[in-house]
C-alpha cells in the first residue's frame, strides 16, 4: 500500500463531505426552483446548470473515492501515475465544488431565493 499523510487522508474526506454537501444543496435548490415556478423557458437553463454540478460533483465523488481504493489495495506500493492522478483530482475537486457553490449561489440571487 501505499502511504498516504492523515492530512491527506483528511484533506480527501473533507472534499467528500464538500461534493455531498454540494449535492445536497443543489438538490434543494433544484426542487425549490421546480416547485415555485415550474418548469419554464426561463427556469429551464437553471435546472440544467443546477442539474450538471449535480453530475460534476458526483462523478468527482466517485472518482476520489475510487482512487483513494485503489492506492489502499495496491501492493507493494501504489504507482506514480495512480498517485499523481489523485493530486490532480483533489485539486480539481477543490475547484469544481468552489465553482458549483458559486454557481448555485448565483442562481440563488437570480431568483432570490437567499
Amino acid at each position: 500500500m501505499a502511504y498516504l499523510s492523515d492530512k491527506i487522508i483528511d484533506d480527501i474526506f473533507d472534499l467528500q463531505k464538500r461534493l455531498l454537501q454540494l449535492i445536497n444543496e443543489a438538490a434543494a435548490l433544484e426542487l425549490i426552483i421546480f416547485e415555485q415556478f415550474g418548469e419554464t423557458e426561463a427556469t429551464i437553463p437553471e435546472l440544467d446548470e443546477i442539474l450538471n454540478i449535480k453530475e460534476r460533483a458526483t462523478s468527482y465523488y466517485t472518482r476520489v473515492n475510487r482512487l483513494l481504493l485503489q492506492i489502499f489495495q495496491s501492493q507493494p506500493l501504489a504507482d506514480s501515475a495512480t498517485l499523481n492522478l489523485l493530486a490532480q483530482s483533489i485539486s480539481q475537486t477543490r475547484a469544481i465544488t468552489d465553482a458549483g457553490k458559486a454557481n448555485l449561489l448565483e442562481i440563488k440571487i437570480n431568483w432570490n431565493l437567499q
